[in-house]
């Protein structure tokens, strides 16, 4: 899956440092979104899945990227910030890909949604105390003092070292 999945991927990454926030555009291309579509098409179930799941990973690399840029310039980002696609406005989502000048690349449809699908738009706020830098996703990160940990009052405060749901779940169980 992964061999094949290579030749379709297309990633770019788009980046502008707005004084104390980064404001970022990512893709897979349009590739990823046909094989998935291809595969999903002739009954491939789980190639399709196990596809859809290497392609966040391959599009969390691509924060990874951007992080290397941010700290050859000193500063790092503490918090990462997913504008609603809904919203309008200065730091929406159809705001940030006209500012970065990516709209040809990825699109909002009218409905919200991301084309290519593998697509992400973000806000990061920056700092240039590396310990205060996150650690991308909430993956196994041990930092106490993180703006994007869970709360105690909220009843899902995790202790450092125990298992943690993954950004995905967080996002689909709505934490």
């Amino acid at each position: 899956v992964w061999y094949r999945m290579q030749r379709a991927l297309e990633p770019e990454i788009w980046y502008e440092v707005h004084g104390k926030e980064v404001l970022a555009a990512a893709t897979l291309g349009e590739g990823i979104d046909q094989l998935l579509e291809k595969w999903s098409d002739k009954g491939q179930i789980l190639d399709s899945y196990a596809a859809d799941c290497l392609a966040m990973e391959a599009l969390q690399c691509l924060y990874g990227l951007l992080e290397d840029e941010l700290v050859k310039k000193n500063v790092y980002i503490e918090k990462y910030q997913f504008p609603d696609p809904d919203e309008g406005g200065d730091g929406s989502m159809a705001d940030i890909l006209k500012q970065i000048q990516c709209s040809e690349a990825i699109r909002l449809t009218r409905d919200g949604v991301l084309r290519p699908m593998k697509s992400v738009v973000f806000i990061g706020i920056l700092t240039t105390d590396k310990d205060k830098r996150c650690s991308t996703i909430c993956r196994d990160c041990g930092r106490e003092d993180c703006p994007n940990r869970y709360s105690l009052h909220m009843g899902n405060y995790r202790e450092p070292g125990v298992l943690r749901y993954s950004y995905g779940y967080q996002r689909i169980f709505g934490k």
